[in-house]
């Protein structure tokens, strides 16, 4: 799956997974691209976030590829530490 959602804090944030036997082949980075495209022509957004895993380069990797900018480091739930992006329209 690859979506939006609004957490509590009002921000939108994007997220994806999907079946390790389907990494590597793409379907993050389009998907990703059509939901970045509806949330600025549908939604009219001014910014999405993301987050990622620290250790997951794959991801990070992603979402610059996809134009996101590092904003800080960040904790997850379980003291995972993780990176908070951002995506301007």
């Amino acid at each position: 799956w690859n979506g939006l959602r609004r957490g509590e804090d009002g921000q939108v944030d994007i997220g994806f997974r999907f079946f390790k036997g389907f990494w590597g082949k793409s379907y993050a980075f389009y998907s990703s691209k059509l939901v970045l495209e509806v949330a600025e022509k549908e939604f009219n957004l001014e910014r999405v976030i993301a987050r990622a895993h620290k250790e997951n380069i794959r991801s990070q990797r992603l979402l610059e590829r996809l134009g996101f900018t590092v904003v800080k480091e960040i904790s997850f739930l379980k003291s995972k530490d993780g990176i908070l992006y951002n995506y301007d329209f």
